[in-house]
């Protein structure tokens, strides 16, 4: 993608206890120190085929993110969080950030995206079985109940 074919976004998060903040995702952006006390993080925003050219995205949290195709060159992303957040596509990142986003639950291939699939699957189910389970130990500790104060009588 020539620079000029770029998507402009803006990207909104939470600061400081509500304030809703909005930047422009261009080169030179500053998403940095997003996360802790000032900021829940980046969530679910969509940076897909912008350009974050010599940006800075440190010390936050992105959840559930898209970057896809999106231009990640010389884009300082140090101990920041990407679970669940999409580069597969993502433009001019080194192997050191590809090693570093794996390890810190971003995608970046559709294998990578297929085991989280399967894995939000898996979840979702043990959820459910979950709650059933619960529902039917909660009607048995009634029906415990009830046996336990109802009053027998034995008759010899």
């Amino acid at each position: 993608m020539m620079n000029n074919q770029y998507k402009k976004k803006i990207i909104k998060y939470n600061w400081d206890g509500g304030e809703i903040v909005k930047i422009k995702a261009q080169p030179n952006s500053d998403f940095s120190y997003l996360a802790g006390n000032n900021s829940d993080g980046i969530l679910n925003q969509d940076f897909s085929e912008c350009n974050l050219k010599n940006s800075n995205l440190s010390y936050s949290i992105f959840f559930n993110c898209s970057f896809r195709k999106t231009n990640m060159e010389n884009v300082n992303i140090e101990e920041s969080i990407f679970p669940q957040c999409d580069f597969r596509d993502a433009k001019k990142l080194t192997s050191d950030q590809k090693k570093y986003l794996r390890k810190k639950g971003a995608i970046l291939t559709n294998n990578d995206f297929n085991k989280l699939k399967n894995y939000l699957n898996l979840k979702k189910e043990i959820y459910k079985r979950k709650s059933k389970l619960e529902k039917e130990l909660k009607k048995n500790n009634n029906k415990i109940k009830k046996l336990q104060s109802s009053k027998w009588e034995i008759n010899y």
